[in-house]
Parts: C-alpha cells; sequence; structure tokens
C-alpha cells in the first residue's frame, strides 16, 4: 500500500502540471480518481479539445512510468461536457466543487471506460471541430447508467509511434469538461484548429513543449496556442490563507446578516427583540466617529470663511463662532484620545472610553456636537 501511495503521489504530482498546461481547474482526489475541469473559471471554446490533449498526455505519461518501474498500471479516461454549477459549501475546511447531472455523467463515462483510451461523450464530440478521429465506444455494454439513459460514446483514435506502439496506457481517471451553457463561464477564448498533447517524462525539463500530433488532423501545421496556467497556480498557492481568511469573514458577515434580518430586530425601531443583544450593540462604538468630529471641525472652519467673505460681521458673530469652534474641538479632541491612547493623558483616554461604552453620554455628546 505504501508503494501505491508513493507512485499515485508522484502520478498525481505530474498531472497537476499537465492540468496547468492544458488549462484544466483540479477539483478533487478521491482515491486513485483525479477530477478536473475545463472552462471554469475562466471560459474557453476549446474547452473539449482540452479535455481530450488532456487525457492523452496523462495515459502517456502512465505509459511511461509503467514501463519505467515495470508496474501492472491501467488507467481510463472519461470526458463529457455539460453544464455545472460550481462552488464553495460550508465554513470550514473550502474546497471547490461542481454538481450538476453532467457531473454523474463524467463519472460514469470513466466508470464505463476502456484501460489506454480516452472515452468521450455524444455531448464532447459535438463540441469538437474535426481535430480527433473518434470510434465508436459502446459505453453502455460497460456501464449500465449509460445504456439507460442512452448516451452514445466514442474512443478517441491514438496516434501510433514510430514502431507501431500506441502512446497510450494507464490508474482510473475522471476528466470533466464544460460548455458554453453554464452560467459561470466567461472569458471566451477562439480556438485555433488543430490540437496537440503530450506528456514529459522525468528526464525531460519542465521547459520542453510537449505535444502528440495527430497525422490525421486536417491541418497539421495549425495548432493550438495554449497558456501557460503555472503562474496563477502558484499564486492562488501563496495567497490561499489570505483567500480563507477573507471567505470566513464573507461568510460570517452573510450568515449573521440573513440571521438577524426580519428575525431578532423589531421591523419598525431596527432594535433587537433580545435585551442582551441590544445592550451588546449599544456599547458598540462606531469606528469613524472621531473622523466625523474632525470633519465637522473643517466644515464650521470653512462655514465661518463663507460668513466672513460674504455678510458684514459684528464682534457678536466673532464670539459666537469662536465658542462654537472652542466647543467642538474639545469634544473632538474627547473623541480621538481612545483612539490614539498613546498620544492623549492617561485620564483622558480613561474619560473617552467611559463615553463610548456609555450609551446615554455617547448619544449626548453626539447631539451636543
Amino acid at each position: 500500500a505504501q508503494e501505491l501511495v508513493k507512485l499515485l503521489n508522484e502520478l498525481f504530482a505530474r498531472f497537476d502540471k499537465l492540468a496547468a498546461k492544458y488549462h484544466q481547474l483540479r477539483i478533487k482526489i478521491l482515491g486513485d480518481c483525479y477530477y478536473c475541469i475545463c472552462g471554469l473559471p475562466d471560459y474557453r471554446e476549446d474547452h473539449a479539445a482540452c479535455s481530450i490533449m488532456m487525457g492523452l498526455a496523462m495515459v502517456e505519461a502512465i505509459s511511461y512510468v509503467r514501463e519505467k518501474t515495470q508496474t501492472d498500471v491501467d488507467m481510463r479516461v472519461g470526458v463529457h461536457s455539460g453544464t455545472v454549477l460550481g462552488g464553495v459549501l460550508g465554513q470550514k475546511r473550502w474546497q471547490y466543487d461542481v454538481w450538476s447531472t453532467d457531473v454523474t455523467v463524467a463519472n460514469k463515462m470513466e466508470a464505463g471506460g476502456i484501460p489506454g483510451r480516452v472515452h468521450i461523450s455524444q455531448s464532447t464530440m459535438e463540441c469538437l471541430h474535426g481535430e480527433f478521429d473518434v470510434e465508436p465506444g459502446n459505453g453502455g455494454d460497460r456501464c449500465d447508467y449509460l445504456r439507460e439513459r442512452g448516451i452514445e460514446t466514442y474512443l478517441v483514435v491514438v496516434p501510433k509511434g514510430p514502431q507501431g506502439k500506441s502512446v497510450i496506457s494507464g490508474v482510473k481517471l475522471s476528466v470533466t469538461s464544460s460548455n458554453g451553457n453554464s452560467p459561470l463561464l466567461i472569458n471566451t477564448t477562439e480556438c485555433n484548429g488543430s490540437v496537440n498533447t503530450a506528456c514529459t517524462t522525468p528526464e525531460e525539463p519542465e521547459e520542453v513543449d510537449m505535444m502528440v500530433v495527430n497525422p490525421s488532423f486536417p491541418n497539421p501545421q495549425r495548432r493550438l496556442r495554449l497558456r501557460d496556467l503555472a503562474e496563477r497556480v502558484v499564486d492562488a498557492q501563496e495567497n490561499e490563507q489570505e483567500l480563507n481568511k477573507l471567505l470566513n469573514e464573507a461568510l460570517l458577515e452573510r450568515e449573521t446578516v440573513q440571521a438577524l434580518k426580519g428575525k431578532h430586530t423589531n421591523k419598525l425601531s431596527l432594535r433587537f427583540l433580545d435585551p442582551e443583544l441590544e445592550t451588546r450593540f449599544s456599547v458598540e462604538k462606531e469606528k469613524q466617529s472621531g473622523a466625523a468630529f474632525c470633519c465637522s471641525c473643517v466644515v464650521l472652519l470653512f462655514t465661518v470663511i463663507m460668513e466672513a467673505l460674504i455678510d458684514p460681521w459684528l464682534i457678536s458673530n466673532y464670539i459666537t463662532f469662536a465658542v462654537g469652534e472652542v466647543l467642538l474641538l474639545i469634544l473632538t479632541i474627547c473623541s480621538l484620545a481612545a483612539i490614539f491612547p498613546r498620544v492623549f493623558p492617561k485620564k483622558l483616554v480613561t474619560f473617552s472610553t467611559w463615553i463610548d461604552h456609555t450609551r446615554w453620554v455617547r448619544n449626548s455628546w453626539a447631539i451636543a456636537a
């Protein structure tokens, strides 16, 4: 069992690199099953071709590993195109997942496949433009689910090597491609024509451009140019902690708003029905209260300047505005003391904190301002 886990770890690590090359998003690994999807989060017109290319590269990789390690390892690849709903569930241990009947069909396509072959559905076949040669797959003979629903299947014809050997063999795999019906698919990209598939071997450097050319393509000179997503994957891993923190805050905020709306508050006064919640909320300080007082001082100062420029001034006007500005400045300093405790004296900070946590004093303070 230990050797099997070690082998699967090496294979799946290689598969992750292939997924980045062929624009696949790995959804999960279940035992010896590798689930990935093409077309999310960025929509691609060539999602079906990319998924098949991914499958061909993977079976070639497993074939190489089998020859080198002399182990009896086989692979089934199932590809289906359809509509999916993707998202994150729960509050902890988040994992992006997809759900739909088409996801189930993709799983059954793998179960009804043949080791060493890429098994595709009629839906995927309709998304292709002659990039691959296919032959009848007869998936219904091997899977009751496919037979009961009348799903036609095909097997991708794999090019032969120089010695007439097939380039594939191979651990169980499921690949799901998504089509334009999904509401989550955006940023479409046009397909450039014929496609190339490939796989790396341990001796090959990662920079080598990997490909397997099908000689039956309509135009072998036309190649599908693939963007490298490795950099995006690395960035996502580096920002995983920050993303988890933001998701946690967003989920808690959403649940708090939904739980309190209409159930625990008075619809007219918006006060909490629970006295304890109302008391706890009443002692919460507005984070921008100090900034509001500062803005009030600035507004009053500009008001004084405008009055002085427009209307003739009397001594009573100067006295009124001076007293008002001084009082407002005192209120502002007292409000800022709790925000900057190191700048102001300790007694003033204590007084400011008492104002913040005493509701009637805080309200009176705001009214006076």
